[in-house]
């Protein structure tokens, strides 16, 4: 894994910050970044959540919709579903939701909570785990997250506080 291109994309959020709908004042600016790449990748990672979700559709699962990619929702924090918590490192534990496996929460590290893993778009239950761990190089969060994570924050230091995504 290589780090092969990066874009942004600054505008006027015109939705309010209403959890459970992240996809009407993310979505937008999300795409049209996506738009600017020169070379579109075969799956996104997305850190939201996927199909557990109250609609069975959050972030993750629209951004794929819209743009047809495979997509794997990552977060920090359960929003729907039930699931055993893991207990020790590199521990893989199912999610359910509406009686039906959706995912997984996964201990990375001893030391953190785990991250919920759900399939967005396009992916199963099993490959958005197996793609996950191999995305993991020593931090919490998999690496095409935590680089993305640092590039929006270089941004947002170059262009300083904005109203815009």
């Amino acid at each position: 894994m290589e780090f092969v291109e990066r874009t942004f994309h600054i505008g006027k959020i015109s939705f309010p910050y209403i959890p459970g709908y992240f996809s009407f004042r993310e979505g937008e600016g999300t795409i049209r970044a996506y738009q600017k790449l020169s070379n579109k990748p075969d799956l996104l990672m997305i850190n939201a959540c996927g199909v557990t979700h109250p609609a069975n559709a959050g972030f993750a699962s629209h951004i794929g919709v819209v743009l047809d990619k495979p997509t794997i929702g990552i977060t920090k924090r359960m929003f729907c579903g039930r699931a055993k918590i893991p207990q020790k490192e590199n521990e893989a534990q199912p999610l359910y939701d509406g009686g039906k496996q959706r995912g997984w929460l996964l201990k990375v590290l001893s030391e953190t909570k785990p991250i919920v893993i759900t399939v967005g778009h396009r992916t199963s239950i099993k490959s958005c785990l197996e793609i996950t761990i191999k995305c993991l190089k020593g931090s919490k969060m998999p690496e095409p997250l935590r680089l993305a994570h640092r590039c929006a924050g270089e941004e947002k230091k170059k262009w300083g506080k904005s109203s815009g995504t």
